[in-house]
């Protein structure tokens, strides 16, 4: 039956993530967990479902697998606060070109906060809660492009991210690959992303994190007056550890246009104090879209994503 073979493809595509050679690996070149702004959430959906909803029209989704740089439509902008010490800002949109046969999605990404010496930053979100002697200052600009072939929706992506460390900065550039497909109402991508190399900053020697992700959403199950959809994402680091999440999401529309979400969501946490779950809300009416996703921290109010966009 139909459902079987969804079901079947989808358990192959996580079992080929791992089985496949580690990430390091890959580009010769042991994980590591800097620039920390390549870590946080894409948008304030993804916060609080634990993970990326392929399934639905967002241009958030090429930041993290630039094969769906056609899934947009539109802008996001997005806010992230750690505590007092530490904000993010996001910016992604996305179109076409040549008649829609080539999609390119642009971003951009900042993140400031205190901590300690680079290259030593421990992982998880715990850090970026924290404060310390040094200053931190991160920005990434990101081009992708994709386009249809063979069935699959193939992209790319090419980013440029800056870390100023006090006075010293440094620029990096790294890629992510990956294909796309659906399968009934079902969205899944597999990517390898963070492509580069290790750099030096401030006399510390700081690793590009790599990892291969896969993920896989289905949106607009119906639930009596109730649109339904679910998330999940599964992915493994250069050093071995595996990350992953997923949520599910329920949608009430009382007015053509106007339509109000609630989520939930978990995720692992391999390293700090941050809680595997996750909630967040959003309103959409008309063209525009306000989203809200939060995961608790202990010691802190938490990581709060707001997302503000149009479609």
């Amino acid at each position: 039956p139909r459902p079987l073979r969804r079901a079947g493809t989808t358990l192959l595509a996580l079992g080929l993530v791992g089985v496949l050679p580690t990430p390091g690996g890959l580009a010769a070149q042991s994980a590591g967990r800097e620039p920390a702004v390549l870590e946080l959430p894409r948008g304030a959906r993804a916060t609080g479902l634990g993970a990326p909803q392929l399934a639905v029209a967002d241009p958030d989704l090429f930041r993290t697998h630039p094969a769906l740089a056609g899934r947009g439509g539109g802008m996001r902008l997005s806010m992230i606060r750690l505590g007092p010490a530490a904000t993010a800002f996001s910016l992604a949109t996305t179109t076409n070109w040549y008649g829609g046969s080539i999609s390119i999605g642009l971003g951009l990404e900042s993140l400031e906060y205190r901590g300690g010496t680079p290259g030593t930053r421990p992982g998880g979100l715990d850090p970026l809660f924290g404060s310390g002697d040094i200053g931190f200052s991160e920005t990434a600009a990101v081009l992708a492009a994709s386009s249809r072939f063979a069935g699959f929706d193939v992209g790319a992506s090419v980013r440029l991210t800056s870390m100023r460390v006090d006075a010293s900065r440094r620029s990096i550039t790294t890629a992510d690959v990956g294909v796309s497909r659906s399968v009934g109402p079902v969205r899944s991508a597999l990517t390898v992303r963070g492509l580069g190399r290790d750099f030096t900053i401030a006399g510390a020697d700081v690793e590009t994190p790599l990892e291969i992700v896969f993920g896989s959403g289905i949106y607009g199950w119906q639930l009596g007056p109730l649109d339904v959809g679910a998330a999940a994402e599964v992915g493994r680091r250069g050093d071995g550890e595996f990350l992953g999440g997923g949520g599910l999401e329920i949608a009430w529309w009382p007015i053509v246009g106007r339509t109000f979400t609630a989520r939930i969501g978990a995720r692992n946490v391999p390293e700090g104090d941050a809680s595997p779950l996750s909630v967040g809300a959003s309103f959409q009416g008309d063209a525009l879209v306000l989203e809200w996703g939060w995961r608790p921290v202990d010691g802190t109010d938490g990581l709060h994503t707001v997302t503000i966009g149009w479609r």
